[in-house]
């Protein structure tokens, strides 16, 4: 007997396969966050949540800038508008 065709879900008739797994990559990206007991929570403004680094340099400290702060870059998600900033 011959083999079964191959079943095709909506998303892959729909999109090229290439362009879907970049966008589900992209979207795998958004939904990364850190442990809620995680210290660094505590550098962003309550109205964000969902913080992941986007530095190598999240977890030391090390000043750097012009005014010799610590700095870290972390995406959030907005709570107001669940809008992804970094």
């Amino acid at each position: 007997s011959a083999p079964a065709p191959q079943r095709k879900s909506l998303a892959s008739m729909v999109l090229p396969t290439a362009t879907r797994l970049h966008l589900q990559a992209q979207t795998m990206e958004t939904m990364k966050q850190l442990e809620p007991d995680d210290e660094r929570y505590k550098e962003i403004p309550p109205r964000y949540h969902s913080i992941w680094p986007l530095d190598q340099t999240a977890k030391s400290r090390h000043t750097s800038g012009s005014f010799g702060y610590a700095s870290a870059v972390f995406k959030v998600n907005g709570e107001d508008d669940g809008v992804t900033y970094a």
